[in-house]
């Protein structure tokens, strides 16, 4: 953006700055003295820009949003907007979005068309999209076992939610028929087709896919897709080469399957890679059953990145987990 427009109304405007001064219009003040502008300090200058274009986020957001902001108990899932054909499912009963609070064992229905808008609590919100189908299981009132204690949980069935959570690690969970996607803080959506097959695609912080015990680890700008029975799969880089998440995928399908020449052959594709963030990928396949592979793996992912003092192969290979758990930290530091 040129600053020109900004000290000389003479000169060409520029299209964002024009589109700031329509929208705060209503709140210019009249009749007064023209305000002019002096050069300062690049430092003080970008200070003030940086203060200005907050201010200005912040009120556009209450101007053009198209969501209703709405606060209130924050214990409870609210459904805050809906547009199109938007139902609420309680057991047998069946009535219209907004007729009482949300209640744990809710279903919210989006049909064609449709979309809805959920705040939870006050750690975030949701966006169901249409031909989908979301059901509370627990809000912080309780109402599932198997998450940690005052945690939330809503179950994906079918369709597609994008979540925008901010909140500690581990307080709010995401169910799909394969994979419970658990919230790191972070921003990310997830489709669920009808066979139950879910993608998860994370564009802000990191989400923890589990199932079973296994944890994928998905950062922001990646994806991994779950099957169900079988949990989460491998992770990649979502502007990785199309050939090594083409790969990623044939080597989960071919453990479905139970076919380990395949899945060999498609980590061999996998090892090809000069790329240091493709030790995303790499990282989650030193847990392969094959020990052979395992240390093929370790050894490729050595080269690109070496672990930290510590982690041997002896205590990779034997799948110890505070030494992979540690490597880990290293790759989220230095290459991902």
């Amino acid at each position: 953006m040129s600053d020109d427009y900004l000290f000389d109304p003479s000169s060409p405007p520029d299209p964002e700055v024009a589109r700031l001064e329509r929208a705060l219009e209503r709140f210019r003040l009249r009749d007064a003295r023209p305000l002019r502008l002096r050069r300062v300090a690049p430092r003080a200058w970008l200070a003030a820009v940086v203060l200005a274009a907050a201010a200005a986020i912040v009120l556009l957001a209450r101007l053009e949003a198209p969501w209703a902001v709405v606060r209130g108990d924050a214990a409870v899932v609210a459904l805050v907007d809906a547009r199109g054909a938007v139902r609420v499912v309680s057991g047998h009963e069946e009535r219209p979005a907004g007729a009482r609070p949300l209640e744990r064992g809710d279903r919210i229905v989006c049909d064609a068309g449709a979309q809805a808008r959920l705040r939870v609590g006050e750690i975030g919100w949701l966006t169901l999209e249409e031909q989908s189908r979301l059901h509370l299981v627990a809000d912080r009132g309780g109402g599932a076992g198997e998450e940690e204690e005052g945690a939330w949980r809503l179950d994906l069935e079918r369709g597609a939610v994008s979540a925008r959570i901010f909140a500690a690690p581990r307080v709010f969970w995401l169910g799909t028929p394969s994979a419970i996607a658990v919230d790191l803080g972070c921003v990310y959506r997830t489709t669920v087709d009808d066979e139950g097959r879910a993608t998860l695609s994370v564009t802000r912080g990191k989400v923890s896919f589990e199932s079973d015990g296994r944890r994928v680890f998905v950062p922001a700008g990646a994806s991994c897709r779950a099957w169900p029975g079988y949990g989460p799969g491998t992770p990649a880089w979502d502007g990785a080469d199309a050939g090594l998440r083409e790969a990623a995928v044939r080597h989960d399908e071919a453990r479905i399957r139970g076919d380990a020449a395949a899945a060999r052959r498609a980590v061999e594709e996998l090892l090809t890679t000069d790329e240091e963030r493709d030790t995303l990928t790499l990282w989650h396949l030193l847990t392969a059953p094959e020990p052979d592979l395992r240390a093929d793996v370790h050894d490729r992912l050595r080269e690109l990145c070496p672990p930290p003092a510590g982690v041997t192969r002896e205590r990779c290979l034997a799948g110890d987990a505070a030494a992979l758990a540690s490597w880990r930290e290293e790759l989220e530091d230095e290459a991902w």
